[in-house]
């Protein structure tokens, strides 16, 4: 049976913080997955700490010569991977915390077929809107919200730190927005593309992410997933 999802990890050095990622993913995942690691041009001693942290025959990892940032990188793991789905983990901080979380995940995306991507799901809107409003000139199909009044404009954004992504929607619409947002804001502006692309984004309500920009800063017992901050459990 081929594996229907696969985790991929961006990194650049930090691998003490990856080993910690990567053993949750192992210790807390039943079902098959490929994993894929696309290493922006770590150095060595990082790079040779990378082989030690990832004995397994499920694994592929890409050796970039240079660091090419977040945005490209994911867009570069996004074309190579031919399962169902994607799930990113961000490498330096986001850890499954309960096992069996990937079904959780499947699950709600079977049920909605409709739904390109899922993870921690917050409306932009009030304290995001300085944020954002700076950056939307760079969004693609920006005619969308240029068509709406500024205090009606809303969407929602899913939080970059964990995501899975159907790949089926992926291929429709093309990736992230490597030129405008290399790195920051790239969450920000595929959300917003996905749904002027006549998709949906999800939430699921065992993802937690913590957010400087609105102090959010606790821990529910009921996550499955936490991201950033070491998890409790």
């Amino acid at each position: 049976m081929e594996n229907k999802f696969t985790i991929f990890l961006i990194v650049h050095n930090e691998y003490k913080k990856f080993k910690e990622v990567v053993e949750r993913i192992y210790k807390y995942t039943p079902q098959p997955f490929n994993l894929l690691v696309i290493d922006n041009n770590s150095d060595k001693e990082n790079k040779d700490d990378l082989l030690l942290y990832l004995p397994y025959e499920n694994v592929k990892i890409i050796y970039n010569t240079e660091n090419i940032l977040c945005c490209k990188a994911t867009n570069q793991a996004l074309s190579m991977i031919d399962t169902e789905y994607a799930i990113y983990v961000c490498s330096r901080d986001c850890f499954i915390v309960d096992y069996g979380w990937e079904l959780n995940c499947i699950d709600y995306m079977n049920n909605d077929v409709d739904v390109a991507m899922a993870g921690d799901m917050w409306a932009l809107y009030d304290t995001y809107w300085k944020i954002v409003s700076k950056s939307l000139p760079k969004f693609r199909n920006n005619e969308w919200y240029k068509q709406r009044p500024k205090r009606d404009f809303v969407f929602n954004h899913i939080q970059g730190g964990f995501y899975i992504l159907r790949m089926k929607a992926f291929k429709d619409v093309g990736g992230f927005n490597e030129e405008a947002f290399p790195q920051n804001g790239m969450d920000f502006e595929y959300s917003y593309y996905l749904q002027t692309r006549f998709w949906t984004v999800g939430k699921l309500d065992f993802v937690q992410s913590y957010d400087q920009h609105i102090k959010k800063n606790f821990y529910d017992d009921k996550v499955k997933i936490y991201h950033p901050r070491i998890p409790k459990k």
